[in-house]
């Protein structure tokens, strides 16, 4: 019995794969086409984060044949960007500044 269920179990298991797997994009139509996230990523890419960091990359990359990356690098660059374009926005420092206790 318990031999029956597990044939019974991987059998629906295997079917399942194999329905999914016919149902799924070829990776060639998937390369040609950009999703709405993929093309917003590339323009702040392009208008906001490589010319902000672009004073950081010389500092680390004087040698043009020096290709490794550090995380110290990532870090420099992500301070400087935050310092060039705070974001307040999305922030809850107002709200918890009015506080009566914790606020200012």
């Amino acid at each position: 019995m318990k031999h029956i269920k597990i044939t019974l179990f991987t059998t629906i298991f295997i079917i399942s794969l194999s329905a999914c797997s016919s149902h799924s994009p070829s990776t060639q139509e998937s390369k040609k086409q950009k999703g709405w996230m993929q093309e917003h990523l590339d323009s702040w890419l392009e208008e906001e984060w490589n010319p902000t960091t672009k004073k950081v990359e010389e500092k680390y990359h004087k040698d043009e044949n020096q290709s490794s990356f550090t995380l110290q690098e990532y870090v420099d660059k992500a301070v400087v960007y935050c310092k060039e374009h705070p974001d307040t926005n999305d922030s809850h420092i107002e709200q918890l500044n009015q506080l009566p206790v914790i606020g200012r």
